[in-house]
């Protein structure tokens, strides 16, 4: 290499260093997209499998797993990354998302079955939409928690 090459070379190698280390110090690691197309922040790696998503170390063992929403993965990976715990409180909104949409797709399905009255089929269609509710104030939580983690970058 060019010594003038070499220099600038290493002259940007350490402004990425020192850039990674503030963001670091904010609670922020940072995160690329890999040609699998997972997604790597510090030594963990978030990957989409069958309709949910995990979160798996250096080596390759899956740490959690099931994650319903991408955002979720997200914070919860950063925590690991920088604080080497996992905020369980977005793992445990997560759960109750899952189990209510769960519960607006198995009502909305009862309720659109033509053996049932008429009343019971409205009993099941405010179930729904009493889960839905519910499923949409817990994204809700765990969105604010992920551009709160934007915000700081």
């Amino acid at each position: 290499m060019n010594p003038n090459i070499t220099t600038i070379y290493s002259r940007l190698k350490e402004i990425s260093q020192n850039v990674k280390k503030e963001l670091r110090k904010k609670g922020i690691a940072t995160a690329k997209v890999n040609e699998d197309g997972s997604i790597s922040v510090g030594k963990f790696k978030i990957v989409k499998h069958t309709g949910f998503y995990a979160i798996e170390d250096y080596s390759g063992e899956v740490r959690y797993d099931r994650i319903n929403l991408a955002q979720t993965a997200a914070v919860v990976a950063n925590d690991l990354a920088v604080k080497h715990f996992a905020d369980i409180k977005f793992l445990d909104l997560d759960r109750k998302y899952g189990f209510a949409a769960f519960e607006e797709t198995y009502y909305k399905q009862l309720s659109m079955k033509k053996s049932i009255e008429k009343e019971v089929r409205e009993i099941q269609l405010c179930k729904a939409n009493e889960a839905r509710v519910r499923k949409d104030l817990y994204k809700h939580e765990i969105e604010q928690g992920y551009e709160k983690l934007i915000r700081m970058r």
